[in-house]
């Protein structure tokens, strides 16, 4: 599957169960953070192709660049959010994100 399909379809999950406008945009928002690093870094625009390695890469990266620590949990937390929904949904047979920590170190 698309990560952005995949993308399009959470929002519409998220704007379904009522979360604040706000709220949806800003995990829009950051999850596009991600997606773009994931195609430009590694070339994946597959949802099966993602692994541990190029999320804890992309919040080791915002850490190098000064990034508050509040900051990189808030985008890990996001990026837990849609890989598990995409795992809920069964479009994949593997949560990327269980093994990631807060505070990741990489």
């Amino acid at each position: 599957m698309l990560l952005k399909d995949l993308l399009m379809e959470y929002v519409f999950n998220c704007q379904c169960r009522k979360l604040s406008e706000k709220t949806v945009d800003n995990y829009r928002k950051q999850i596009e953070y991600l997606l773009r690093y994931l195609e430009t870094e590694h070339h994946i625009t597959m949802l099966e192709d993602v692994e541990a390695r190029h999320i804890k890469g992309f919040l080791m990266q915002k850490t190098n660049a000064g990034r508050k620590p509040q900051y990189v949990n808030d985008l890990l937390k996001a990026y837990k959010c849609y890989f598990k929904y995409a795992y809920e949904e069964q479009y994949t047979d593997k949560l990327v994100t269980e093994r990631i920590r807060n505070g990741c170190r990489g």
